[in-house]
C-alpha cells in the first residue's frame, strides 16, 4: 500500500508495539499530530510520528485529512522557547506519575519527558534513551563539567535504562522515575543524592543546540 497521512482526532492517543490493545503502549501521540501511515491490519495503523518513532494505532484515534480537521492540525506544535524557559516548564512537572509510552501531564517516562522538554527548544529527538544516546549532533563530556541542559545517561546490564537533564550547574538533574522528580550523583551530601544512581551511572552528554 502507499504511504498516506492521517491525523489524531483526541486529545492523547495511546500507540502500542503490536495491532491489538494486548501489547504493550509504546509512545503516545497529541491531537493534531500528523501520522504516516505504513501498513494496515483491519483497524489497526502502523504509523510513523515526527520523531520517526514506528508504532500501532487503531483507528479510533484517528481520521484522514478532510477541510473540517484541518483547523487543528499541529495545533500541539509550540513555539520555540530558551533552555531556561524549558527547566521551568520541566520543573513544574515535578510530582508528575510515571507512565509506560508517557509524553504527558498525565505521566511520563524517562525518555518522554526528555523527548518533549527538547521538542520545546526546537530538537527533533528520538524517542526512547537507547537511541537519545545515539543521536549524532552532541558529544561527550565529562560529568564534573555538566551543565543546565546536558544529559546524563545510566545503564543496567550494558544496556542504556535511563535519561536525565541537568537543571542547574551544580549537579542536579530532573527525570522520571516513579514521578517526575530532581536527583544528583555529585553531592553526597546533598539530599538529592541516590547511591542508586551513582552506581548505574553511564555518561553525560551535551546537545548541538543550533542542529534541529
Amino acid at each position: 500500500m502507499s504511504d498516506y497521512n492521517v491525523i489524531v482526532k483526541v486529545s492523547i492517543a495511546s500507540l502500542y508495539s503490536d495491532s491489538t490493545f494486548k501489547s504493550e503502549m509504546v509512545t503516545q501521540a497529541l491531537k493534531g499530530e500528523n501520522l504516516i501511515v505504513l501498513d494496515k491490519k483491519n483497524n489497526w495503523l502502523k504509523v510513523r510520528q515526527w520523531d520517526d518513532y514506528i508504532s500501532w494505532i487503531h483507528s479510533f484515534y484517528i481520521e484522514e485529512y478532510n477541510d473540517k480537521n484541518t483547523k487543528y492540525m499541529n495545533q500541539n506544535e509550540s513555539s520555540v522557547i530558551t533552555i531556561s524557559k524549558m527547566i521551568e516548564y520541566g520543573k513544574s512537572l515535578v510530582g508528575t506519575p510515571y507512565l509506560w509510552g508517557g509524553k504527558t501531564k498525565l505521566g511520563f517516562d524517562c525518555s518522554g519527558l526528555i523527548q518533549t522538554l527538547f521538542k520545546m527548544i526546537g530538537l527533533k529527538f528520538p524517542r526512547d534513551c537507547s537511541e537519545q544516546i545515539k543521536y549524532s549532533n552532541m558529544e561527550q563530556i565529562n560529568l564534573e563539567d555538566s551543565d543546565v541542559g546536558d544529559l546524563i545517561f545510566f545503564s543496567e546490564k550494558n544496556n542504556i535504562s535511563h535519561v536525565c537533564v541537568f537543571i542547574d550547574n551544580t549537579g542536579s538533574f530532573l527525570h522520571c522515575s516513579g514521578e517526575v522528580k530532581i536527583n544528583s550523583i555529585i553531592n553526597k551530601k546533598s539530599d538529592l543524592y541516590s547511591s542508586k544512581l551513582k552506581f548505574l551511572f553511564h555518561s553525560v552528554y551535551r546537545i548541538n543546540r543550533n542542529v534541529k
